[in-house]
């Protein structure tokens, strides 16, 4: 015979889940259609004794049957019913559900926003919320589960583990906690559509913003963005900020405007075509200092002798022949005014030594008020040169352009200079 093995085996029965479910005709009116939807209260591993239906808007009871009917006309925008059933050991279960209805708009009427979807941890005391613009999804660790509030429960403090006011997630409310990007999915304001992520505002045909994965491109009518920024095509308009720094810049069809910031630096790059600076920017400052130091050094075809012959500031460098001397400004212009008593009088400079069988080109814009000066080779322009060791003035060989100086008129005299070789 075999031998006989007695032993103790210890079975538990695992208690079967109390709960109560609503089950609908629908969720949703369409304008007139459905004319009515039926909520049917299912109590699950209990026998039910009492229903009881309440319209969480005012907390009116409507029935105490089973189920109850909603007609179409009974929905503005949403309404959320309550079922509380009681079994036999007078336990009360509860499920809630909301009917929404949507009608047509008008056309390019804005539509109404969607929840948005905030994923957070179960926390002992932490509040949620179930509204129109926000909904909680909440983990809990200790049953790896998620949960939410039921439709009608908003600002509700959590205990220790979900109680009655929670509803577990179903499978695909689970399923769009961690997949939740669709074509027209409403995310935030934002909606997936013709693959990129769009701003709903101000319009779907011209959002504030469009995130393009495919492509990668950002597209935003107004963009804040900080820290370290590299392009290396493309076009920046507007552009504000500090330290912004241009390696290689090649602008040869195109602009770069307002701009502005410290610290501009564009290692290398060319320009072709016009280049202007406003009134006021520190370049501008820079341009006019330089060209008021460098208009006494200015060189056509040779260099400029004179000192102080151009932007009159005062009569430095030059001298006073009896004709007396002053400067006038007129119209942002400014020049030398001498009186002409006769003779060889008026406004005189010496310069530096010159080089005898060199030509020299000596030039000035002359105006007489009143009288009419004929230009010949002495007046109204020329040159004295004295040798060194003596003492004594000589001519060198004076030849002016002619013509007359008429009262009134702005008129170029021109002489050209050329020293004799026995001038010592």
């Amino acid at each position: 015979m075999g031998s006989v093995v007695r032993g103790r085996r210890t079975i538990t029965l695992k208690q079967k889940l109390k709960a109560v479910r609503i089950i609908a005709t629908g969720t949703q009116f369409q304008g007139d259609t459905p004319p009515a939807i039926t909520l049917k209260a299912m109590p699950q591993q209990f026998e039910a004794v009492s229903y009881s239906w309440t319209r969480l808007r005012d907390n009116k009871v409507l029935s105490t049957a089973q189920q109850i009917t909603v007609k179409n006309g009974e929905v503005d925008v949403v309404e959320t019913y309550r079922v509380e059933v009681k079994d036999r050991l007078d336990d009360v279960y509860i499920d809630t559900l909301s009917i929404t209805k949507v009608t047509d708009g008008k056309p390019g009427d804005v539509g109404k926003r969607g929840q948005v979807i905030v994923q957070r941890e179960w926390k002992e005391g932490d509040i949620y919320r179930n509204n129109d613009n926000v909904i909680d999804y909440v983990y809990h660790r200790a049953t790896d589960s998620w949960w939410r509030l039921r439709d009608g429960y908003d600002n509700i403090k959590a205990g220790l583990n979900p109680s009655n006011q929670f509803v577990q997630l179903t499978s695909l409310e689970h399923l769009a906690v961690n997949n939740f990007v669709a074509e027209n999915a409403n995310i935030a304001g934002f909606i997936f559509k013709d693959k990129v992520l769009k701003s709903q505002l101000p319009n779907l045909t011209n959002p504030n913003l469009i995130l393009d994965g495919v492509n990668g491109k950002i597209i935003a009518n107004d963009a804040q963005i900080k820290g370290h920024i590299e392009g290396t095509s493309g076009s920046i308009k507007n552009m504000t900020g500090e330290n912004i720094t241009v390696t290689n810049l090649n602008a040869t069809n195109g602009s770069i405007k307002n701009i502005t910031g410290d610290n501009i630096t564009i290692n290398s790059g060319t320009f072709k075509g016009k280049v202007i600076f406003e009134d006021g920017t520190s370049a501008q400052d820079a341009i006019d200092q330089k060209v008021k130091e460098g208009v006494d050094s200015i060189q056509v075809g040779g260099r400029n002798y004179i000192t102080n012959s151009g932007h009159f500031k005062d009569i430095n460098n030059w001298l006073q022949n009896g004709g007396g001397l002053s400067v006038k400004k007129n119209s942002g212009e400014s020049f030398l005014v001498t009186n002409l008593p006769g003779g060889f009088k008026g406004v005189a400079q010496n310069v530096i030594p010159v080089e005898p069988n060199t030509q020299y080109t000596y030039s000035a814009w002359f105006f007489s008020e009143k009288t009419e000066i004929p230009v010949g080779n002495i007046t109204p322009l020329h040159m004295w040169v004295q040798g060194p060791g003596t003492n004594s003035a000589q001519y060198a060989v004076n030849k002016n352009s002619g013509g007359v100086i008429k009262p009134g008129v702005w008129t170029r005299v021109v002489t050209t200079v050329c020293l004799q070789t026995n001038v010592d």
